[in-house]
């Protein structure tokens, strides 16, 4: 990626501190669904509102946090 813009706001990147705790496994695989949300919505740069939906997306879905580990709480 070579652009002047960048893709995420400084905001986003907190978001998604806040919900991966830097696990760096959790912070490629939001990052690369919010890369996969830009280009389904045609954004052209990530913010904390698309982190938050996302995240809330996992939380509906069944995913929650336990000791730094994201996991399906219905298996």
């Amino acid at each position: 990626y070579r652009s002047h813009m960048d893709l995420f706001f400084e905001e986003a990147f907190q978001a998604i501190y806040d919900y991966t705790a830097g696990y760096p496994r959790q912070v490629t695989m939001i990052c690369h669904r919010i890369l996969k949300e830009l280009l389904l919505k045609s954004k052209m740069v990530a913010d904390a509102h698309l982190v938050k939906g996302l995240v809330e997306e996992d939380a509906r879905s069944g995913w929650q946090r336990t000791n730094l580990i994201l996991q399906k709480s219905n298996y």
